[in-house]
C-alpha cells in the first residue's frame, strides 16, 4: 500500500491535462456567413444577415434575420432558424466537434472545418438532414 500512494498521485497529476483542442483558439472571433447548403441546395447568405460571434470566455452569440429560406425549407431542422439574437455557451469537445446550447434548447453539435478565414459548421438535424453553413471571418475593423 505504501508504494500504491505515490503511483496514484503521479497518474493524478498526469491525467490532468489541458484540454486544448484544434479549434479552442481559432474559432474566438466574429464570422459573418456567406452560404449555406441544405439537402443538396445551396442558398447565397450574401444579403442576409447572420453573424456568429464565439467568445473567450466560452460563449456565443448570434445576430441573424435568416427569415428568407422559410418558404423553401422546414425550419425545424436549422439551428437558429428565424430572426433574432440568440445566446448560449458553447465548447470545444474534440478536435471535430463544437456543441453549442442555447437556453431552454438542446445541445446542439457542430462539426467545424477552418481554413484560412473560411469557417464550415456542419450540423445533422433530428430529421437527419446535413446542413452546412459557411461563414467568413468578419475583420477587426468593422
Amino acid at each position: 500500500m505504501k508504494h500504491l500512494l505515490p503511483l496514484l498521485f503521479l497518474f493524478t497529476v498526469v491525467s490532468c491535462g489541458d484540454d486544448s483542442y484544434q479549434y479552442t483558439e481559432s474559432i474566438v472571433g466574429e464570422w459573418t456567413a456567406k452560404a449555406l447548403k441544405i439537402k443538396g441546395k445551396s442558398y447565397s447568405m450574401e444579403k442576409t444577415k447572420f453573424i456568429l460571434t464565439f467568445n473567450e470566455d466560452l460563449t456565443y452569440s448570434l445576430d441573424s434575420k435568416l427569415t428568407k429560406i422559410a418558404n423553401d425549407y422546414f425550419f425545424e431542422s436549422i439551428p437558429f432558424r428565424g430572426e433574432g439574437t440568440f445566446k448560449g455557451d458553447y465548447a470545444v469537445v474534440s478536435d471535430n466537434m463544437i456543441r453549442i446550447k442555447e437556453k431552454y434548447r438542446d445541445k446542439i453539435p457542430l462539426y467545424p472545418s477552418i481554413k484560412n478565414d473560411e469557417l464550415t459548421l456542419m450540423y445533422i438535424s433530428r430529421d437527419n438532414t446535413k446542413i452546412i453553413i459557411t461563414l467568413t471571418k468578419t475583420p477587426e475593423n468593422e
